[in-house]
């Protein structure tokens, strides 16, 4: 069993490859490698998720079923090696490098200290924060471009403020523009599912594991075609009971601008009862 759970720490990396490196081969126009790629990592990740749940189970797995997702995770080694890595030579730069290497850390490692990933978080973050002050890079800098404050019809925000306000909320935000592409998402303390600076541009298409794309262009469509204006999915995932809305981004007029994705983890808003107000 303990061997089992150590080898799921291997979704991790599969996790920074589908976000962080399959975005510079969408980039240059590779589309076709990544999904397959990224449908034969779903693939092991419900072999050995299988293989622990049989185990907690009955107490045994077969030696076969064993051998069979050891075969596919070196497979899987093999294709990284020999594949995966010539193509990114052509699509990345040092920038992109310095992109992957800071939101490594917020995916994380598997394996740390050996193993097929010898490099932790801590590892990434130190090289990043190394290169980032030789290539003066900064997390932070406001555009040039926008000076002064952000006036909306409500009210006003500096820049950072407005930042910073979108970071604050306990729920995660991802806007896809009408393009498709994905334009921003907020960087909260404790995210639910990864989202890293490389996916901005990228079509909402290759964001997602093949097995879910169909229902999430579905969805979409219906927001293009008016005929929905919302969407709610929800996972139990472990303790965590996570919702998970999309909403069609209209002007007054109805003109379609995008969606606007808000994921929350409630489980103790679920919880509640009574009531508990300002006034005690």
């Amino acid at each position: 069993m303990a061997a089992l759970k150590s080898l799921s720490k291997i979704d991790n990396h599969y996790s920074r490859k589908e976000n962080l490196l399959f975005p510079y081969l969408e980039k240059a126009g590779i589309t076709a490698p990544p999904k397959v790629m990224w449908g034969v990592d779903d693939e092991i990740r419900g072999m050995y998720k299988l293989l622990i749940r049989t185990l907690e189970t009955n107490g045994e797995v077969l030696e076969s079923e064993l051998a069979r997702v050891e075969k596919q995770v070196r497979s899987m080694i093999d294709k990284e090696n020999n594949i995966l890595i010539p193509m990114l030579h052509g699509c990345m730069d040092n920038d992109a490098l310095l992109t992957v290497a800071r939101d490594s850390t917020e995916i994380g490692c598997c394996f740390n200290g050996g193993g097929i990933e010898e490099a932790s978080p801590s590892d990434a973050a130190t090289w990043y924060r190394w290169n980032a002050s030789m290539n003066g890079k900064d997390d932070f800098i406001p555009n040039q471009e926008v000076s002064g404050e952000i006036k909306l019809p409500s009210g006003h925000f500096t820049l950072e403020e407005l930042a910073w306000t979108l970071n604050t909320l306990l729920s995660d935000i991802t806007f896809v523009g009408a393009d498709d592409k994905v334009r921003f998402f907020s960087e909260g303390k404790e995210r639910i599912f990864p989202r890293t600076r490389s996916i901005i541009g990228r079509d909402v298409e290759h964001c997602h594991p093949p097995k879910s794309l169909a229902v999430v262009e579905k969805l979409i469509s219906d927001f293009k075609a008016g005929r929905k204006g919302n969407g709610s999915f929800w996972i139990q995932k472990g303790s965590q009971f996570i919702l998970i809305r999309y909403y069609a981004v209209r002007n007054n007029n109805q003109e379609y601008h995008g969606v606007l994705e808000v994921t929350e983890e409630i489980s103790g808003l679920r919880s509640l009862d009574g009531q508990k107000t300002l006034l005690g």
